[in-house]
């Protein structure tokens, strides 16, 4: 975990503490989204492919493009597993409480957490906050993050029962 209660860290602080942990399997980055539309919604996923190209780097890596952060196939393809792992367990999981959730998919970004991890990692948007429906789930129905969190489990369960990991 890169912090044990509500602090604010900048993205370079929180990648760095990433960097810095030891014997981790996995590298799991939860958040909620916010947009500027109010109709916006939906889960989404998200893995580094290492061997996508740099205009696929976003997300504040303007410095990351050209650097030459590359790891190999075997890695890209456990992220990818855990990817599909953990978002197939969320959008189940979500639908319980929220039965017109939407499935945003899974993409590959190169957001500067999940860059020089030697590890399989995501990063997981579990909702818009400033979603109506979805905004209040995930702000005031303890229940709903619970189901969350316990999908995210069941998709670690999941990622290590494949042949992938």
């Amino acid at each position: 975990m890169t912090r044990n209660g509500d602090e604010s860290l900048s993205l370079g602080e929180r990648t760095a503490r990433v960097q810095q942990c030891e014997n981790a399997d996995l590298l799991i980055s939860i958040h909620t989204n916010a947009s500027v539309s109010m109709k916006a919604q939906g889960i989404e996923t998200f893995f580094y492919l290492h061997k996508s190209s740099p205009a696929h780097i976003r997300l504040g890596n303007d410095e990351l493009i050209g650097s030459g952060i590359l790891l190999n196939n075997t890695l890209d393809i456990q992220s990818k597993c855990l990817a599909e792992c953990v978002h197939s367990e969320l959008l189940q999981g979500a639908t319980f409480r929220n039965p017109s959730v939407v499935d945003r998919g899974i993409k590959q970004e190169g957001a500067q957490l999940l860059l020089g991890v030697e590890i399989p990692a995501i990063l997981v948007e579990l909702g818009f906050l400033t979603h109506p429906v979805e905004g209040q789930l995930l702000a005031a129905n303890e229940e709903y993050t619970d189901d969350l969190a316990w999908a995210v489990c069941l998709g670690i369960e999941k990622y290590f029962a494949s042949k992938v990991a």
